[in-house]
């Protein structure tokens, strides 16, 4: 599944591709490219993008005249041992390196084939049904999927780390912060049960979404049904348990100031937008919306008291919150003060 990539990451991507095409990376660089390769499969997909942008740029410098075809077929269709000679032939007005034909098949290549094949097997690898729990996790502006060892997948939002327990007949996934979109396959001999603080939410076979932030547990349903049990206690999670039932387009919001919560009917497709980069507001606050693009960005959006609770509906780029201040400046309502690490706004002239 592709997403559309957060600036952060287009810019570590080309620090790395920057670091490959010197050929001169530490040992301690190659484990936290790897490391970093394997956190998101957004990060190979950009890393990728950027080698492709620097291999390209070392060869329309090496040619007089740029070919469009022999720079395409020169990338293509190669087959390339990981270990083999790294000398290249130096010509005039030609680059040496990893990027030059001789070192890009050997370094730039290889790394490449690595990140394509980490990419294919991260698509179809499964969790091992092992009997510790296994610990994903992605950082702000990160997503990621996982299929699980029952064939059950999970989608996992920005700044999220999910536990995975399973067992002969009982499947756990407990969600610590952040979002989660869970596509379970139905089984018969053992219920999903996810858990976000002291909510939890049990399914035989459907698609839903959880989010767990500032200890509110949001539980919404795409399709099929669940059951969602609370706590009337917020300080004792074992105290007797309200259980909601949902279906399809609709949520439930439990929180320790909203013990009984109400069903709310939503748009069916709103719990998987994320994933697709989108953010959907339907009168959200400016402070909610704020904090919400604040979940996938470094750039944090800063919303002055007075003009907090103005509300607005619309579609967005979560990667784009620059787009979103001015639109909001666009409308003269809203004045924009910005830096490089935040975008304060603030009451306009026509909106005292």
């Amino acid at each position: 599944m592709k997403h559309k990539a957060n600036t952060q990451i287009v810019r570590e991507a080309s620090h790395w591709a920057v670091r490959i095409d010197q050929d001169d990376l530490t040992s301690i660089e190659r484990r936290e490219l790897a490391r970093w390769l394997k956190a998101s499969p957004v990060h190979v997909e950009e890393l990728l993008g950027a080698m492709s942008f620097v291999y390209a740029m070392g060869e329309i410098d090496a040619h007089e005249q740029f070919d469009v075809d022999a720079l395409i077929s020169g990338t293509s269709g190669v087959v390339v041992p990981l270990q083999g000679d790294r000398r290249s032939k130096a010509r005039t007005g030609r680059r040496s390196g990893p990027w030059s034909p001789g070192g890009l098949r050997v370094a730039g290549v290889a790394c490449i084939a690595a990140a394509i094949a980490w990419l294919a097997l991260s698509q179809a690898e499964t969790t091992p049904p092992a009997a510790g729990p296994l610990v994903f996790k992605t950082t702000i502006g990160e997503q990621g999927e996982m299929l699980l060892s029952d064939g059950s997948k999970v989608h996992l939002n920005t700044d999220t780390r999910l536990v995975v327990r399973f067992g002969p007949d009982r499947r756990l996934a407990e969600l610590t912060y952040g979002e989660a979109f869970f596509d379970v396959k139905a089984s018969p001999r053992a219920t999903f049960e996810v858990r976000a603080g002291p909510v939890s939410a049990q399914v035989l076979g459907t698609q839903f979404n959880v989010r767990y932030l500032e200890n509110q547990a949001t539980i919404s349903v795409a399709e099929g049904k669940v059951a969602v049990g609370m706590p009337s206690d917020a300080a004792d999670p074992d105290s007797q348990v309200a259980e909601v039932l949902l279906t399809v387009g609709e949520q439930v919001s439990w929180s320790p100031t909203n013990l009984i919560p109400a069903k709310q009917v939503i748009d069916p497709s709103i719990p998987a937008s994320w994933q697709t980069g989108r953010l959907i507001f339907e009168g959200g606050t400016l402070r909610f919306i704020a904090s919400e693009f604040n979940r996938y960005n470094q750039l944090q959006l800063i919303v002055t008291d007075s003009i907090a609770h103005e509300r607005f509906s619309g579609v967005f780029d979560a990667s784009d919150p620059a787009s979103f201040a001015q639109y909001l400046e666009s409308t003269n309502r809203f004045s924009v003060d910005r830096t490089a690490e935040r975008i304060l706004i603030q009451p306009g002239v026509s909106n005292p």
